[in-house]
């Protein structure tokens, strides 16, 4: 059993968690489900079904726990590098056409 953190998708609170994260998992401080789309690596809103993962099936609700078997625990902060799917397609295309 490993400890890692993780920060809410809803008010950006680090929690330190065990992994597997568990399903019912919650926020310290909000009380909002952990395991959920929005905390995921694969979790894009520009992608299909915003998920990057190609063989997922459709899941509703991005902030509800849910059983998909794709989840990968998304680790970076809220507002950190790489944490933006539409701001990191937007500094690339920036950098493409080197728009100052």
């Amino acid at each position: 059993m490993s400890f890692k953190s993780v920060y809410c998708f809803k008010c950006s609170t680090k929690n330190e968690v065990t992994l597997p994260l568990s399903r019912s998992a919650e926020c310290e401080s909000c009380g909002e489900d952990l395991r959920v789309c929005k905390n995921c690596e694969f979790f894009d809103v520009t992608a299909s079904q915003q998920c990057r993962e190609p063989m997922v099936d459709l899941v509703q609700e991005k902030e509800r726990s849910n059983w998909c078997d794709h989840f990968v625990l998304n680790q970076k902060q809220p507002g950190s590098a790489g944490s933006d799917p539409k701001q990191d397609l937007l500094a690339a295309a920036e950098a493409l056409f080197k728009k100052k």
